[in-house]
């Protein structure tokens, strides 16, 4: 997406003639949690110890970047009384490989709390979503998935799932997908 583009970019703006492979590999993971990006990124690409002042640095900066402009992101046509339509009748979750507390404040800032049976942002496990259903006694079966969480994973970020019978409202399962109903963040 190119607010965090646009992040990655300023953030790595002094990586010198390495910087064109740093944004590749930024672009290119752009599901992968921020921290293991930014780990991989210092030791394995410029070769730089990742310390925790680095880590921090890199957080805070990158968060400057993206959280309000994520918040202040024009919606995509539809979300609203899609996602509330699904939610009257269908157990909702949104996950995230953004951190938690971003993730939360983001989700309450633009209104959307009230969208979620539960929300949790990084950091995150490739069976979360599954981890997720179980703990809350939700069947896996009938589930369905949108974006990059556990073993329905298509690349993007955040994932959205609904579990439930019936029929979604409003779009169905294919036309959500290419509409991406929610916007799309770090």
């Amino acid at each position: 997406n190119p607010i965090k583009w646009r992040a990655s970019e300023a953030c790595f703006a002094g990586a010198g003639d390495r910087r064109a492979e740093v944004l590749a590999y930024c672009r290119g993971h752009h599901h992968t949690p921020r921290s293991v990006k930014f780990r991989h990124v210092y030791e394995r690409i410029l070769g730089l110890p990742y310390t925790r002042a680095v880590a921090d640095d890199l957080e805070s900066r990158f968060a400057a970047l993206t959280t309000d402009r994520i918040i202040a992101a024009p919606e995509r046509p539809g979300t609203t009384a899609f996602v509330a339509g699904t939610r009257r009748r269908h157990f909702t979750a949104l996950l995230s490989s953004t951190p938690h507390d971003t993730l939360c404040h983001i989700v309450e800032a633009r209104g959307w709390r009230g969208w979620f049976d539960e929300v949790r942002g990084a950091p995150v496990d490739v069976g979360m979503s599954s981890t997720v259903l179980s703990s809350l006694g939700v069947s896996d079966a009938g589930t369905w998935y949108e974006g990059s969480i556990g073993k329905y994973a298509s690349g993007s970020s955040p994932a959205f799932f609904v579990s439930g019978t019936g029929s979604l409202p409003r779009w169905n399962r294919s036309s959500f997908a290419a509409r991406s109903a929610a916007t799309r963040w770090a």
